[in-house]
């Protein structure tokens, strides 16, 4: 039930805001490819990992709410990625959030705008066999947070920091993972 509450409130989240008010020229789509580095995976009373530099996309829907603010939801796919430990290879997982979001922008009309960026939502969570052993694995808790800078009304720069979390099945220890991301974004 409460995996279903993070998915459920985003959409809930979006609708309300939303309130059935849309014009033409009022909502777009965004496309997203970013490089994640600086990653930490941490087992709750365990070890903390740093993980290969790897690779997500993404896909967003944004509402203009005003000038200022705009909001959406979006999904985004992480390349699997390995754990740095000594002596192994191979254990690879990623994360697949499905997530609401919040875009304050600075200066809306200016040509080079900044803008803060809040994400929430629920995130799926993948592992191969060797990563999980005779585990199963379920998703958790999304969260994001960042800056963007728009260079041409089409294309953006985003700084991101992100926090996954999942648990394995083996006494329902949770796995959190942490990265910051460099996000090119073209808005169509």
């Amino acid at each position: 039930m409460k995996n279903r509450l993070f998915v459920l409130i985003p959409i809930l989240l979006v609708s309300i805001f939303n309130g059935g008010s849309l014009q033409a020229g009022e909502k777009n789509i965004a496309l997203k490819a970013g490089i994640d580095f600086f990653s930490d995976h941490k087992i709750e009373n365990g070890m903390t990992t740093d993980v290969k530099i790897s690779y997500s996309l993404a896909s967003e829907l944004h509402f203009n709410h005003s000038d200022l603010i705009r909001y959406g939801f979006g999904i985004a796919y992480q390349i699997p990625r390995e754990q740095l430990i000594e002596g192994e290879t191979g254990k690879k997982f990623s994360f697949f959030p499905v997530y609401a979001l919040c875009e304050i922008n600075f200066l809306p009309h200016a040509a080079m705008n900044p803008a803060l960026i809040i994400n929430a939502g629920y995130n799926f969570f993948t592992a191969n066999n060797y990563y999980r052993g005779q585990n199963s694995i379920t998703g958790g808790v999304y969260l994001g947070g960042g800056i963007s800078l728009s260079l041409h009304e089409n294309f953006r720069v985003e700084l991101f920091y992100r926090f996954h979390q999942g648990s394995v099945d083996q006494n329902n220890l949770k796995v959190n993972y942490t990265t910051c991301a460099f996000n090119i974004c073209a808005v169509l």
